[in-house]
């Protein structure tokens, strides 16, 4: 499909290179598409700069609009159809007909194929050259359809393409650059994609192992030499603030890390072992950050009672349970209800 038949729109650029929709433009496509009036639109600006979350978020976690909603409106704007990728993902098998240089660079997977064409699911159906260089590497023996994806739902199939973390260490030990700052950089650009809740960086012997718990369960993601590893451990602790001399002690901290243009707050522990200092590190991102009260799944009945009771003047709520069971998420979500001025 040319670029001048998937649209009668200039159509701007709707998403960066992060991935993310920018608010400027999805009011735009919203307005233009009619899915939204001017006074919800102005509503939505006021609380999203309140609150600091973007346009995105809050149609979803408020549910003005429905995730499918917004990737339809989206594709109408562009002239496409819409790739729901919540509800069908592509397989490995159908992602990795496009090499991982054109997937990433285009940041587009292939959706679906058929004997009658081949469907390709991006999140910018727009961008220069997307279908010169699919016609490239699939051939023109059948149509290329052009399907719009969300940024968020993509990024999941995008994965595929990732380089494991080990490849991308030695990667960075042969470049010879700053070889602690650019690992730590990688590991929680990793754990963020993968929507990790914990970091492990475990010493043994000769190597570190690295793991990532993911809904509750502990994986391992990578190793990494020891010999590097003080340089690491010495970085954590002077940006979680912590004692770089200390080595017999438990220390805690935290440190805000900025991922692809987006905040992630990591709660550091680090405690002596005989092999050395294991780093633990909590992550609170976007991910977590954007759900409410009412996106966590309790029964209706349930939330009711627990917005009653966090909006007391006093008293204390617990919350319990085992690790990975969404303890740091109830209780981010239980702030965001009650983070008024005056509290």
């Amino acid at each position: 499909m040319a670029e001048d038949e998937q649209t009668n729109n200039p159509a701007p650029t709707v998403t960066q290179s992060s991935g993310t929709i920018d608010d400027e433009l999805l009011k735009s496509i919203l307005l233009k598409t009619q899915y939204l009036k001017a006074e919800d639109i102005a509503k939505a600006e006021e609380y999203t700069k309140k609150k600091q979350v973007s346009l995105f978020n809050y149609l979803i976690n408020q549910n003005i609009l429905a995730y499918e909603f917004l990737g339809q409106a989206v594709a109408e704007y562009y002239g496409v159809e819409f790739a729901d990728l919540e509800v069908y993902q592509p397989s490995k098998k159908n992602i990795s007909l496009i090499p991982a240089d054109v997937g990433q660079t285009y940041r587009v997977v292939v959706y679906q194929v058929t004997d009658q064409a081949i469907a390709v699911a991006t999140d910018n159906p727009t961008k220069p050259g997307l279908v010169e260089a699919l016609q490239g590497v699939l051939g023109s023996n059948r149509p290329i359809k052009v399907l719009y994806a969300l940024p968020d739902e993509l990024n999941e199939s995008l994965l595929y393409y990732r380089k494991s973390l080990a490849t991308r260490f030695n990667q960075i030990i042969q470049q010879q650059a700053h070889v602690a700052p650019e690992i730590i950089d990688e590991i929680i650009k990793d754990a963020t994609a993968f929507k990790v809740s914990d970091i492990h960086l475990e010493p043994e012997k000769d190597v570190v192992v690295i793991r990532f718990r993911i809904d509750g369960v502990l994986h391992e993601a990578g190793q990494l030499q020891k010999q590097y590893y003080d340089n690491i451990l010495n970085r954590i602790k002077v940006q979680a603030h912590m004692r770089i001399d200390e080595h017999n002690a438990s220390q805690d901290g935290a440190i805000r890390y900025e991922v692809d243009g987006k905040p992630v707050n990591a709660r550091i522990s680090i405690v002596p072992t005989l092999d050395g200092e294991k780093i633990a590190i909590r992550l609170l991102a976007e991910y977590a950050r954007g759900l409410n009260i009412k996106s966590l799944g309790l029964a209706n009945n349930d939330r009711l009672v627990l917005e009653h009771q966090a909006k007391r003047p006093y008293g204390m709520i617990i919350s319990t349970g085992p690790t990975g069971s969404g303890k740091t998420t109830t209780i981010y979500a239980m702030m965001k209800l009650i983070n008024r001025p005056e509290v």
